[in-house]
């Protein structure tokens, strides 16, 4: 999937969380899907404020959107989206320090917690 396919399908929920595996496999061969994300956090608009991305490239390089320097928090930011791991994120809610008290929202049963897309394949 590219990233006109990516804003294609978000575009019309517009989300505020993006969850995204680094690597899939494809006939055989692992696809980086790092350029991907990028390209659609540009142009899916103002209402996405993080991705996570799930490591699924186990011993494959880092697929992080944006490497951070060793003085630097878990959370990376760019094109005014934060940009987590799975595993730091999981870190944070156990330590307690996500920067504010987790809110809970009373919702009906037809809203959608999450909306998954595939490539169909």
């Amino acid at each position: 999937m590219g990233p006109k396919v990516v804003v294609d399908r978000f575009g019309a929920v517009e989300p505020k969380v993006l969850l995204w595996v680094d690597y899939y496999s494809y006939n055989g061969k692992r696809h980086c899907c790092n350029q991907t994300v990028q390209e659609a956090i540009g142009q899916l608009g103002g209402n996405l404020t993080h991705t996570v991305m799930i490591k699924y490239g186990a011993g494959l390089p880092d697929a992080r959107l944006h490497q951070k320097s060793a003085n630097e928090s878990n959370a990376t930011r760019s094109q005014g989206v934060t940009h987590l791991l799975l595993d730091e994120l999981y870190t944070m809610a156990e330590s307690g320090n996500c920067g504010r008290d987790v809110e809970f929202a009373d919702m009906r049963m037809r809203d959608p917690v999450y909306i998954l897309f595939t490539s169909g394949t």
